[in-house]
């Protein structure tokens, strides 16, 4: 008895040991999963580690990065695995690693990541932002079986491996489990019935005899008149539309989404351009400045004159003459484009009376937007002579808009945003959206196209625009290598 009592002891030791480090292991990943900070320093940024958010310090913000990157917030599972081998090592139990029992671990926690994935893009986790529920394995997977099972096919693929997997590596019988719950509920419902039972049994003993005296005729009341309510015009509700389905399939936004009247621009007015024109002559025959308009060239916000002007007359003096014909001729501004590169003419632009509005659905409909061969196409509106006016960002080295308050700054950043979401798709192009007064962009939260959340606060949007300019950097890096 003397001999064997030593080995015993010391085998209890190692088991014991071997589930304190277990334990500590489930722990230490467990509050590092908790803890998670997208600021924190990581495999994916090169942030500083002078503050650390993670309880983990270094090593736990990395490794809770790492984790949620693969499997998302499957990766909770991990640590209840340590518990549980801890806990049987604890209790002086052998711990026998089976490779099947290990396989169906992984297909398991693979396949539930493929369900999350299905139904969740991102989750906000105690805070934080999660990109991905499922994590990289389980976008993979319910990408893959989306596209060839859809999302209905996907999810009974992915739900019978789930299954499958937890009956092996949990030895969980589903047929007992149910008939587990069937038994409970119908013991619960059994036990309703009867105290129901009993409560009126009991009712109907202590309840008093009531005599009923016999009835008389009494004025009936007044019925109240009903009101009349009056109908309140409830404001339609804007069209939603949702980029992605819940399996992950872009569809890029409908044209009918976009209101447009379909009213057809009215007539040109030739008697009256004419008689503009006219008065234009005079105007600037008053200020001793001689010549004819050759033509007028009306367009939906602003007409052009082309004013011919006499030999002898110098260009500069027309083109000091711009607030002087404004309050001559009543308009709010005039332009002078003096002179035409390419003609003999001088461009007076006059605002019209009647303002045409240009329809955003109108642009993206007309050819010039839909056969423009551009990787980034950008609606921009029409110009002074009425023709559709489409560019191309790719080959515009910045872009600045400005103007003074309700010029349509806005709607023409607006207008360029929708640019792109009708042509691009979230592979095609990826935005990243700045906006300090949270006024502006936080229309656009939540679209498949954006790289990041809205940035709202100037120190992220920091971060943001020295991750583009690292990204910029290294592209222009593999051009060179190449």
């Amino acid at each position: 008895m003397s001999e064997t009592k030593p080995p015993l002891i010391r085998e209890h030791l190692k088991k014991e040991i071997a589930g304190v480090f277990w334990l500590a292991s489930g722990v230490f990943i467990l509050l590092s999963l908790l803890s998670f900070h997208n600021d924190d320093p990581s495999f994916n940024n090169n942030l500083p580690t002078a503050a650390v958010h993670n309880w983990g310090g270094v090593v736990g913000a990395n490794l809770a990065d790492l984790l949620i990157q693969l499997l998302g917030i499957v990766s909770f599972i991990l640590p209840f695995a340590c518990f549980l081998f801890a806990w049987r090592l604890l209790k002086f139990r052998s711990v026998k690693v089976r490779l099947y029992k290990s396989g169906a671990l992984l297909v398991l926690m693979f396949s539930l990541a493929g369900l999350i994935a299905l139904k969740f893009n991102e989750i906000h986790f105690f805070g934080q932002r999660i990109n991905e529920a499922g994590g990289g394995v389980g976008r993979i997977l319910a990408e893959s079986c989306s596209r060839y099972l859809n999302l209905t096919g996907a999810t009974i693929f992915l739900l019978v491996f789930f299954l499958v997997s937890l009956m092996l590596s949990a030895r969980f019988s589903f047929v007992l489990f149910l008939e587990g719950i069937f038994s409970l509920l119908g013991t619960r419902l059994k036990k309703r019935r009867e105290q129901r039972a009993r409560q009126r049994k009991e009712r109907a003993e202590k309840a008093p005899i009531i005599v009923s005296p016999e009835p008389r005729m009494l004025l009936e009341p007044a019925k109240p008149q009903a009101k009349t309510k009056k109908k309140t015009k409830v404001p339609a509700a804007q069209e939603a539309f949702d980029f992605l389905e819940p399996s992950g399939t872009y569809h890029k936004p409908l044209l009918s989404l976009l209101d447009h009247e379909g009213e057809a621009p009215p007539p040109v007015d030739r008697e009256a351009l004419m008689a503009n024109a006219k008065i234009l002559e005079s105007k600037l025959k008053d200020f001793n400045v001689d010549g004819e308009v050759v033509e007028v060239k009306p367009g939906p916000v602003v007409t052009m004159y082309e004013f011919s002007p006499a030999p002898g007359v110098k260009v500069n003096k027309i083109a000091g003459l711009s607030d002087d014909l404004s309050m001559a001729l009543r308009a709010l501004s005039i332009r002078i484009v003096a002179p035409i590169p390419g003609r003999g003419v001088v461009g007076i632009e006059i605002p019209n009376k009647d303002r045409e509005t240009v329809y955003l659905k109108e642009i993206l409909e007309s050819e010039e937007f839909q056969k423009n061969g551009g990787r980034l196409p950008m609606a921009l509106g029409k110009d002074i002579f009425g023709r559709t006016v489409v560019s191309d960002l790719a080959k515009m080295p910045h872009v600045l808009v400005a103007g003074s308050t309700g010029s349509g700054k806005s709607v023409s950043i607006n207008t360029m945003i929708l640019s792109l979401l009708y042509r691009g798709t979230p592979e095609d192009v990826r935005i990243i959206m700045v906006d300090p007064k949270m006024l502006e962009l936080s229309i656009y939260e939540g679209i498949p196209h954006l790289l990041l959340p809205v940035v709202t606060n100037p120190k992220k949007a920091a971060l943001a625009l020295n991750w583009a300019v690292r990204e910029m950097e290294r592209r222009y890096k593999l051009m060179s290598d190449k």
